[in-house]
């Protein structure tokens, strides 16, 4: 090894006794899995904890570095200890992605393995539009239409207004009641040719029906217009005008006989129009009786 290749490692090494914390995470670098055994047996609770929580210019910590750099070896010997086991479950990073995104970000299928196999990320959520790992037990995909209040779809039918949305259950209760829900209710929706169904006529009502009356199909109905008809006339003696004459007058040409002859010349002069049918008078006839 040549005398720049040693500068770098001379530089970390003595870069340790500046952040002693520092000194795990260059093991974990080097992929030494004995020296990583011996620094943690060999330091307090409070070293190693200080020493889990460093974070170097790159924001990587020693459980990023390992993984990173597929060190299932010393990935091991991290979990064994008491401070990384419980410190696993809920790691992240600034950027909030777990030891699992930096695994396979590098394609560390050994270490990924390990992680999925230690089973310590119960909850495994990746921020990007494709997941690679699904924790979720009871939930399926369905394409659906989104309402967006901001940019509402117009393309109902249109191939563009499909988006595919996840539904999760707790349980397998739920999960039934949803699959139910989305499956057998759907069916029922979209199934062709429903009709509407009309509750039987009781037992009793059918009985006393007669065998031989006409079904309601044979019966037409027709619509009868009687043709408008003026009211029949007062019957009586006295004018209908002044109530008080004698009847003498009969309307021209509605011969409507109502009127004495004082309210008929007056009617004759207001307009000419029979007080009962409202038609036009030509003339007013005094009739005399016998």
């Amino acid at each position: 090894m040549g005398l720049f290749e040693l500068i770098p490692s001379l530089v970390d090494w003595a870069w340790t006794f500046v952040q002693p914390e520092y000194e795990l995470l260059r093991l974990a670098k080097k992929g030494d899995h004995a020296a990583v055994a011996a620094y943690l047996l060999q330091h307090s609770t409070e070293q190693v904890q200080a020493a889990a929580n460093y974070i170097d210019a790159a924001g990587r910590s020693p459980l990023v570095v390992v993984c990173r750099e597929g060190h299932v070896e010393c990935l091991h010997m991290m979990l064994q200890h008491p401070i990384f086991h419980a410190m696993l479950p809920a790691y992240a990073d600034g950027n909030g992605n777990t030891l699992l995104h930096h695994a396979c970000f590098q394609g560390q299928a050994e270490v990924v393995r390990s992680l999925v196999l230690a089973r310590i990320d119960d909850d495994i959520a990746f921020n990007s539009k494709q997941k690679i790992f699904n924790s979720k037990q009871f939930a399926f995909s369905l394409p659906c239409r989104k309402k967006a209040v901001a940019a509402p779809v117009t393309d109902v039918h249109g191939f563009n207004a499909l988006a595919s949305m996840e539904f999760a259950a707790v349980d397998a209760d739920g999960y039934d009641s949803w699959s139910h829900f989305f499956v057998v209710g759907a069916h029922r929706h979209n199934s062709p040719g429903r009709s509407l169904a009309l509750r039987p006529p009781p037992h009793e009502a059918v009985a006393l029906a007669a065998p031989s009356a006409p079904s309601m199909e044979s019966i037409h109905f027709e619509e009868v217009v009687k043709p408008a008809v003026a009211p029949p006339p007062p019957s009586g003696d006295e004018c209908v005008v002044c109530f008080d004459g004698p009847i003498e007058a009969v309307c021209v040409p509605c011969g409507h006989h109502v009127m004495c002859m004082d309210c008929a010349n007056a009617v004759m002069g207001a307009g000419g129009e029979c007080p009962v049918c409202r038609a036009t008078l030509c003339q007013v006839i005094k009739l005399f009786r016998a």
